[in-house]
């Protein structure tokens, strides 16, 4: 009995050793000009989206066996850097911002070469950071002959009780594209993302990026799962691709949309070769006639450069740089417009 109780005890000592050096913590050896607290929540957050979990390096140190990441942040009146090491890091991240953006940026920088996989999600939840960074790795992709990117290119969230829909796509220009489909209503909308958050709804989200899921934090989170295709309405919205090519049968006639902010309407006829006669309308008086015409999926405004367009069954889509035109086909043309 006693040689059994002996095993029992040196099994349990053993996996109590094993389970303890499965422990990583996190010490900070230089804060610069940084609270410590400061610096352990914002690379805690980072290693454990990306690498792996950290505790706060204890007051009574750790055991030889622990997992353990040193990290020193390098400061002077021109310049913040951090370095950091550990079992999968071991990097210097210099960062081009200050104050807490500098310290967040030069983490993050730092972790990029940690693993060559996990590069496309921090560009998707911190582009705005990592621009330089995010701009090469693109770059590179599309040299090769097969592209191959783990990106998500589109993210989705769905809300049954509202039979509403949402659908996102990071644009090159630290941008989020959003489509909704609120009722089969399609609205649009585009975010700008500033260290790293986004104002929506006159709300403010930290962005931000976890086990395939994207999360906007804020007063009340917003999850988002990878999609790989969405509605062709949103498709053409979020790529300015078209899925196909323009019918000129079905787009012949008369579109038009109805600005009620502005007390505005624009109105588009076209004939069967995709010529168009342009009328705007404020307050019932014609404000501007010019010519237009369809082509190759792109619609040219007078002596301005083509513009994605898309026509469905029942709206005809025109996306320029900072609007889209929602037109739907009417049978009459307002008299002003036909003097």
């Amino acid at each position: 009995m006693k040689i059994k109780s002996i095993l029992f005890c040196l099994i349990s000592l053993f996996l109590t050793q094993l389970a303890m050096a499965e422990s990583c913590y996190l010490l900070i050896e230089k804060t610069g000009k940084f609270k410590r607290t400061t610096i352990f929540e914002i690379t805690s957050t980072l290693l454990a989206q990306f690498v792996e979990p950290v505790e706060e390096f204890p007051a009574g140190g750790v055991n030889k066996q622990d997992c353990l990441y040193k990290l020193s942040v390098l400061e002077d009146s021109n310049s913040l850097s951090i370095a950091i090491s550990g079992r999968y890091v071991a990097g210097l991240g210099q960062a081009d911002q200050i104050g807490i953006s500098g310290l967040q940026q030069s983490i993050l920088r730092a972790l990029w070469g940690a693993d060559a996989e996990i590069q496309s999600e921090m560009c998707v939840a911190y582009q705005s950071l990592l621009d330089k960074e995010c701009e090469e790795s693109m770059i590179a992709v599309s040299d090769e002959p097969t592209q191959s990117s783990s990106t998500p290119e589109f993210w989705f969230a769905e809300y049954e009780e509202d039979d509403t829909t949402i659908y996102l796509k990071f644009t090159e220009n630290n941008t989020i594209d959003v489509c909704i489909n609120e009722k089969g209503e399609y609205y649009f909308e585009t975010l700008a993302i500033k260290n790293q958050k986004v104002e929506w709804d006159q709300e403010e989200y930290q962005i931000e990026y976890e086990n395939d899921i994207l999360l906007l934090k804020g007063e009340d989170d917003l999850d988002f799962e990878f999609k790989e295709s969405v509605p062709e309405i949103c498709q053409f919205f979020l790529t300015q691709k078209s899925s196909a090519a323009i019918d000129y049968d079905l787009l012949e006639g008369t579109w038009y949309v109805e600005f009620e902010d502005e007390d505005a309407a624009l109105y588009i006829v076209f004939n069967q070769d995709g010529e168009a006669e342009i009328c705007e309308l404020k307050t019932g008086k014609v404000v501007d006639q010019l010519s237009g015409v369809a082509k190759n999926d792109s619609f040219i405004w007078g002596d301005d450069q083509p513009v994605p367009m898309m026509l469905s069954s029942d709206y005809l889509f025109i996306k320029g740089e900072d609007y889209v035109d929602t037109l739907v086909k009417t049978d009459t043309t307002p008299e002003a417009c036909q003097e």
